[in-house]
């Protein structure tokens, strides 16, 4: 079978994403982008935001349940194609069935075989995409990136999902408004006011606040030297990602990294 999954973005929502080292390593070395979410309601939130290619769920967790973010991303029409595969170590046959009558895709137990989520992950990406384009009208030839499902929306939630998409997909590169406006396809003052009106940001400052998402999760969950996981969201200069994730963080980004390991290990 061949796995094309490179660029795919997949929310991982878990409050024990320190468990899944593998997971994570085996998805991202298919070239995978990872997003993460430690519990439901954040879940739900995030792929609000970001409007993943699929969202791997975990059941039991603090505040709201797998179940219950599930149903939520699968009555909102911005989220609902978006197909979840629940993740989880309860895996009686009633909780299995309620999974999928819930509105999940799938339902793996853990532990589970990276590799076998990843190609689970592959069957359900190509059958949304395929249903996509079958319920779809011929598109126009365009460069930017496809909107979500809200294209149709008049609040602008559409074009701040792309947005969204886009800028995580692109961490690494030198992004500015203006460039994000273009591939977006609306004005720089537009994009502005949308992104106040439905994140509360500025359009850099949900850069920057992406940027030091995954920084963080880098750094509690991977061995990269800090040198390494700045290159990855996009800072050239050590010093300049330093000061930035103090200023969003309130530490230095070895400090953080030493705190979360103890509170891991406490």
């Amino acid at each position: 079978m061949d796995v094309a999954l490179a660029g795919v973005h997949v929310l991982l929502v878990d409050d024990r994403v320190g468990e899944l080292h593998a997971l994570m390593d085996q998805l991202e070395a298919m070239g995978m982008r990872v997003s993460v979410a430690r519990d439901g309601l954040q879940g739900y939130y995030r792929a609000l935001a970001v409007a993943p290619d699929a969202i791997l769920m975990d059941v039991r967790m603090p505040g709201l349940d797998g179940f219950g973010a599930c149903r939520l991303i699968k009555t909102d029409p911005a989220t609902a194609a978006i197909p979840v595969l629940f993740l989880s170590a309860a895996g009686s046959d009633d909780m299995r069935v309620r999974g999928l009558q819930e509105g999940g895709s799938d339902y793996i137990v853990k532990p589970c075989v990276p590799l076998e989520v990843a190609l689970r992950l592959s069957i359900h990406v190509m059958l949304a995409n395929a249903m996509r384009h079958t319920l779809a009208r011929p598109p126009e030839r365009r460069s930017r990136p496809r909107l979500p499902p809200t294209q149709g929306r008049a609040d602008g939630s559409a074009q701040v999902h792309a947005a969204m998409r886009f800028i995580c997909r692109n961490l690494t590169k030198p992004l500015t408004l203006q460039g994000i406006a273009q591939v977006v396809g609306v004005t720089e003052k537009r994009l502005a006011r949308l992104f106040q009106k439905h994140l509360g940001l500025s359009v850099m400052a949900a850069l920057r606040a992406e940027r030091m998402e995954v920084a963080k999760r880098l750094l509690r969950d991977s061995p990269m030297s800090v040198t390494h996981v700045a290159a990855k969201v996009g800072y050239a200069n050590p010093a300049n990602f330093a000061t930035a994730f103090r200023e969003q963080v309130g530490v230095t980004p070895s400090v953080y990294r030493l705190q979360v390991r103890r509170q891991d290990g406490a």
